[in-house]
């Protein structure tokens, strides 16, 4: 009797344990469906926009491909800007 008594206690703290663990994963779930719906929320806001702002591109006659290249030329302007500094540098010693 006293050994059943034992199984009993036993199966019921497993059972709170996985309940508790049950709770704990529903939270969590809970919690990442509230980001999901957030990040997914924001991804609309930023496709909108990126909307938005090809049309202004567009209606100003300005090709979208032109403003990716310009953004190129200037990270490139500013490599060559610091190889040259680095040159001057090495001249000067």
């Amino acid at each position: 009797m006293e050994e059943l008594l034992s199984l009993i206690q036993q199966v019921a703290n497993q059972s709170k344990r996985l309940k508790e663990e049950v709770d704990l994963k529903t939270l969590e779930i809970d919690r990442l469906k509230a980001e999901l719906i957030e990040t997914t929320a924001q991804k609309t806001e930023s496709e909108a926009k990126l909307m938005q702002l090809t049309e202004e591109l567009k209606h100003k006659n300005i090709p979208v491909s032109t403003v990716e290249t310009t953004v190129n030329v200037h990270e490139r302007v500013d490599e060559l800007v610091k190889e040259i500094d680095e040159c001057i540098h090495h001249l000067k010693r």
